[in-house]
């Protein structure tokens, strides 16, 4: 979220935590699962963790 507001966008308690894949093209309008799972899988490695 933090980098989302440094690009500007405003964000509020209605505001989404989760969106779209940023590196792929948005194909439908729900998130899929294995796209949700990569993206936190991701984040948990780049902090440190296995």
């Amino acid at each position: 979220m933090e980098e989302r507001v440094k690009q500007g966008e405003e964000l509020s308690r209605d505001s989404s935590l989760l969106g779209f894949d940023p590196r792929g093209v948005k194909k439908n309008r729900f998130l899929r699962t294995t796209l949700v799972r990569r993206d936190i899988r991701e984040a948990i490695l780049r902090a440190g963790f296995s």
